[in-house]
């Protein structure tokens, strides 16, 4: 299976990666960077692997008309969702859309089409 997404994903040099974020296959574990990943690796006196996927950023956000839906269909009548003023709840959405930015929250999932290659013994950089 490993080897099936290795083979498929687009594989860059750790110089051309945009994000900071790592997730090591070997150890199960996202870093923060590549320089942590390297302390990790020194600290434990095992070798570096040949590759770490990328990750993907995913962006803290709320969907107020699923919220304000799913509120109307499990609490109120029938068709309730009709009655709600589009408008209102667009402007509910923006507002809400600023909240959710301000926050800063931002976490990270492993992209299986990103490999960045660590040694580059495996393949051929794209």
């Amino acid at each position: 299976m490993e080897e099936s997404k290795f083979e498929k994903a687009k594989k860059i040099n750790i110089e051309n990666y945009e994000h900071d974020f790592l997730y090591d296959v070997k150890t199960g574990r996202y870093f923060e960077e590549i320089d942590v990943l390297k302390e990790y690796y020194e600290n434990e006196e095992m070798e570096l692997p040949d590759y770490v996927y990328g990750c993907i950023p995913i962006k803290f956000n709320l969907d107020m008309y699923g919220i304000v839906k799913d509120e109307l269909e499990d609490n109120h009548y029938e068709d309730a969702i009709n009655h709600v003023n589009k408008d209102s709840l667009k402007s509910l959405q923006e507002m809400v859309d600023k909240w959710t930015e301000s926050q800063g929250i931002v976490s990270y999932v492993q992209d299986d089409d990103t490999i960045i290659l660590l040694n580059n013994k495996k393949n051929e950089v794209s």
